[in-house]
């Protein structure tokens, strides 16, 4: 039991550490394997598909301009942020 919270509340204190280090990590070993994408038509990230998104994760990661809105963070879709949830939870483990 203690052990669990102990766990618990490494997980909360530094969880979000990790995963920024991780991503940091990530964007750039994609940005030099992926091409970027540019956004020439000034879609919002509502009118985007889902590959652009997925891509704008991949290349940009998720402090992306284009995800950042005025309250919170938006992704455009259910998958991109099913998507941006798993690689948090894979970067943690």
């Amino acid at each position: 039991m203690a052990s669990g919270l102990l766990i618990l509340f490494y997980a909360k204190s530094r969880g979000g550490l990790i995963t920024q280090a991780k991503w940091r990590d990530f964007v750039k070993s994609n940005q030099k394997r992926l091409t970027q994408f540019e956004n020439e038509e000034r879609y919002t990230v509502n009118e985007m598909s889902v590959e652009m998104t997925h891509t704008i994760l991949m290349t940009k990661g998720p402090e992306a301009p284009e995800f950042n809105d005025e309250e919170e963070r938006n992704f455009g879709n259910t998958f991109t942020k099913f998507e941006y949830y798993l690689y948090n939870f894979w970067f943690f483990m």
